[in-house]
């Protein structure tokens, strides 16, 4: 014959865990939105947002194994697991994408790409190089176009690597 006493500890225990687990997973959502949009914060302001990427990997890492466990358990269906952990995968692509840091940067420092584009044709060697490197530093690839055409056909090999990059634009194709 089964305790009822120890039963009913047995139950209150599994309660506890279930409410703690619950806890967890608030936390859990929590730090995943919180760290995601410090990443954004950080990248907007043209700042670093490596350590708000590392705690939101940690943290969606965590989100994924324990969507697993639930899966496993048979308590959450495949499905609503898979679309929770696309999200997160969704949102990390976001926040590792140097393209949306550029688009989400408010701050520019320094200058304008148009006086860049205007230095890529100087008479400077050394402040030649200097733009084309600023230029595919921020991937201004259209407005340097005159710029890397004439590095290409240079005379100095890292000019003419940087036109060829440069020319290659952002897909690393030449067209």
């Amino acid at each position: 014959m089964v305790d009822q006493g120890a039963a009913l500890a047995h139950d209150k225990r599994r309660e506890k865990t279930g409410l703690q687990m619950k806890i967890l997973r608030i936390a859990l959502a929590a730090v995943l939105m919180i760290a995601a949009a410090l990443a954004f914060i950080a990248q907007r302001d043209g700042g670093g947002a490596l350590a708000a990427q590392i705690v939101y990997m940690v943290a969606l890492a965590l989100l994924c194994a324990d969507r697993f466990v639930m899966v496993r358990k048979e308590r959450l269906t495949n499905g609503r697991a898979l679309l929770q952990v696309g999200l997160g995968l969704l949102i990390l692509s976001l926040l590792f994408s140097p393209d949306f840091g550029n688009v989400m940067r408010r701050k520019t420092s320094g200058l304008t790409i148009q006086k860049i584009a205007a230095l890529c044709a100087s008479g400077n060697p050394d402040m030649r190089l200097m733009a084309l490197e600023i230029c595919l530093r921020r991937r201004a690839f259209k407005a340097c176009s005159d710029g890397f055409a004439a590095a290409a056909t240079s005379d100095d090999p890292t000019l003419r690597s940087l036109g060829a990059a440069g020319l290659r634009g952002r897909s690393g194709m030449r067209r």
